[in-house]
């Protein structure tokens, strides 16, 4: 298994270091400044007790600036800027200021990039170690293949969708064409009713026609034999106004 570091994170990494470089030389100034304010408390601290214990005797006083000065110095001791000598001859402690090596060389930047590197090449081996290639490989191989079944249904799904959408229409066209057969039965229903009524209103036409005729008929021998009777009339009416023709007859 390869990791790759990209120059990004390098210059990430460059960026970073600069910054940590200002910000160790913006502290070590800051450092020199208390560490010589500390001193100089202290100092004047300690020749302020020796004059009172001396001119005065109050060693009470003496004690308070004396522990004065050495929580002064003690203050100074924890910034790391200053280190306590054991005296070799003199019974006051000596106090020395250590120089902080230059942090803006090449050099040093040099050598912070080899370490950077040596981190590297360690961090690469180390997950080498925890994550073999072959079981990396594996792990890939598993993915692949998880994904491209997830692909399929994925797949799947979408046709089952466009099926779906597809027999929604055609149900719909259905209904569309069953509301059209509906419509049309009921037309022809229409129709077979009319079609019925107008046939009753034919029988009852003929019906009608027959009686008609009938009448007429009745009618029509009623006025022949009103014909008949008056024509009789007449004759009868003729021979009584001429007897002697009855009784030739």
């Amino acid at each position: 298994m390869s990791i790759t570091i990209s120059n990004h994170y390098i210059n990430e990494l460059d960026r970073s270091n600069s910054q940590d470089v200002k910000s160790s030389q913006n502290g070590f100034l800051k450092g020199r400044i208390v560490s010589f304010i500390a001193l100089g408390t202290a100092t004047a601290l300690s020749l302020t007790g020796a004059v009172v214990a001396t001119l005065f005797a109050a060693y009470l006083l003496a004690a308070i600036f004396a522990a004065a000065a050495l929580l002064s110095i003690a203050a100074t001791v924890l910034t790391g800027r200053i280190k306590i000598v054991q005296p070799s001859t003199t019974n006051a402690p000596q106090i020395n200021i250590q120089k902080e090596p230059e942090t803006n060389s090449k050099e040093n930047f040099e050598n912070e990039n080899l370490e950077l590197k040596k981190q590297i090449t360690d961090l690469k081996a180390s997950l080498e170690d925890k994550f073999p290639i072959e079981e990396v490989e594996s792990l890939k191989q598993e993915l692949l293949q998880k994904q491209t079944k997830i692909e399929e249904q994925e797949l799947d799904i979408e046709n089952l969708r466009t099926e779906n959408q597809n027999l929604l229409t055609e149900l719909e066209n259905i209904k569309i064409s069953q509301d059209k057969l509906k419509i049309e039965v009921e037309d022809l229903d229409d129709k077979s009713s009319a079609e019925s009524v107008n046939s009753e209103v034919s029988t009852e036409k003929e019906t009608n026609h027959e009686n008609l005729s009938s009448v007429i008929s009745e009618i029509s021998n009623e006025e022949i034999s009103q014909h008949s009777t008056e024509k009789n009339f007449i004759k009868l009416k003729n021979v009584c106004s001429n007897p002697t023709k009855i009784r030739k007859n």
